[in-house]
């Protein structure tokens, strides 16, 4: 299974100087690795393997406000963050790649210019112990935009069966707004509101929560795929405020 998506951070968050073009750049360490071009800075956690931060400057100057992934507490104890690769197995036990890595995950620098920046992580796993499924992610970031492409492929160990296979965003935002080809979904400061469908969103945006409200990201589906999609939305929850699966 393939999936793309453009995610977006359309306010972010605002600051008073002008707006600039500074270069692209990846900074790695023990513990992340850290795309970023001054309108945008997205970081993979390679212990606890998910987009755990994504942070925006609307003007470009790298200045970036507050994380739009969710600072909440796990309630199931898996360290999920951000954008996070999940399983639910026919026992209906959870497992997330943020857990820990596995032996074999590996990420290559494919592109490191000033005009681009991309990744690949190899091997990212729901479970190290005991895996059920493995994945595939790229992120690239060009110079100037306000944007990163994620592109996931996903598929099972041989001999092992699941319920689901998800890639899940928990996000910190308390409104979403999902448009799909029979219409127009909208919720906001809702509790505990999910909604299952098996129609394909070709774009997803959420807003609020941050300071004065200005957090914001937006997501499209350039290549649609036949996954079942999940949207999630609860103002009174600790773990996260909204989400898709």
């Amino acid at each position: 299974v393939a999936m793309i998506v453009v995610l977006w951070l359309l306010c972010g968050y605002f600051c008073v100087s002008g707006a600039s073009q500074q270069p692209c750049q990846i900074t790695t360490s023990d513990e992340y690795i850290t795309l970023s071009n001054g309108y945008l800075s997205v970081r993979f956690n390679l212990l606890n393997p998910q987009i755990d931060n994504l942070q925006a400057d609307f003007t470009g100057n790298g200045k970036y406000g507050p994380n739009v992934m969710t600072g909440g507490v796990d309630p199931l104890s898996l360290s999920r963050s951000g954008l996070v690769l999940e399983s639910i197995t026919s026992g209906e036990q959870t497992k997330a790649s943020s857990q820990a890595p596995s032996s074999d995950m590996k990420y290559d620098i494919l592109v490191n210019t000033q005009s681009q920046v991309k990744i690949s992580i190899i091997g990212i796993v729901d479970d190290a112990s005991n895996p059920y499924v493995t994945s595939n992610w790229t992120l690239s970031l060009l110079q100037g935009e306000r944007g990163f492409t994620f592109e996931v492929s996903v598929s099972l160990f041989p001999g092992k069966q699941v319920n689901e296979v998800r890639i899940s965003t928990y996000l910190g935002t308390l409104s979403i707004y999902s448009q799909f080809l029979p219409g127009v979904l909208q919720t906001m400061n809702s509790n505990d509101f999910n909604l299952t469908t098996s129609d394909v969103p070709h774009r997803v945006y959420t807003l609020g929560g941050g300071i004065a409200g200005y957090l914001s990201t937006d997501m499209f589906f350039p290549v649609p795929s036949s996954s079942i999609t999940i949207l999630n939305a609860d103002a009174t929850n600790k773990f996260y405020r909204s989400g898709i699966q």
